[in-house]
């Protein structure tokens, strides 16, 4: 099994926390559970619920796909298959095609710095039936709170963070990411283009278990 590469990016340094539980190393595999945070209600009005009968979800996470619409594409189909019941892209699609990679399950998207067809962007959001979270957003699924952007604004990031949701999920980077400062665990599932390895991440909102997953060429 081959390790993946994780840092431990802003925490500390967005934010001036001195008190954090870092995740040494990240595999494809579960992680194991981390400690709970508290659920709380929605946030701006986006909600989703897990399946009748159980408070477990599980979400895909996806950032950086950089027009690569056919590794989107078998990432989706990854994520779906092990489980994944909503997705959320943390920015820098690039084109509204990878847009279409993601219909079949509910999909929250925000905008990266790289998005510049935000009409065509938001166009075909709606054609999916998708939520489009702008640059920033927040929403609870699963019972937990999420704050999503992209990661390129270090003002954004620290707005997002001041809420103190249990999850804050973020791109830019191209490296993938899981360190919990205070109350908020960071997730970043790294990219789909110009990284080492093309991951994307598959979390437990219930039990915190997070798997990255690599994509593999095709085949």
């Amino acid at each position: 099994m081959r390790s993946l590469p994780c840092i431990r990016p802003l925490g500390q340094w967005l934010l001036g926390v001195e008190f954090f539980d870092p995740l040494v190393r990240i595999i494809e595999a579960d992680v194991g559970p981390i400690r709970k945070c508290r659920s709380a209600a929605t946030i701006d009005g986006f909600s989703a619920k897990a399946p009748k009968g159980r408070d477990a979800m599980l979400i895909g996470i996806l950032s950086d796909t950089h027009d690569q619409v056919a590794r989107a594409s078998r990432a989706v189909r990854k994520l779906a298959d092990l489980g994944a019941e909503a997705l959320i892209h943390c920015g820098d699609l690039t084109g509204p095609e990878v847009v279409h990679e993601c219909v079949g399950l509910p999909a929250y998207f925000v905008f990266g710095n790289n998005d510049y067809n935000q009409i065509g962007l938001r166009r075909a959001m709606d054609e999916i039936g998708a939520v489009c979270l702008g640059v920033s957003g927040t929403l609870t699924l699963g019972g937990r709170r999420l704050a999503v952007t992209h990661g390129d604004s270090t003002k954004e990031m620290k707005r997002l963070a001041a809420l103190a949701p249990d999850y804050l999920f973020f791109g830019h980077t191209h490296v993938p990411t899981d360190e919990r400062v205070g109350p908020t665990r960071w997730v970043n599932p790294g990219a789909l283009y110009r990284a080492p390895a093309w991951t994307v991440a598959l979390l437990d909102l219930e039990g915190g278990s997070l798997r990255l997953l690599t994509i593999d060429h095709a085949r």
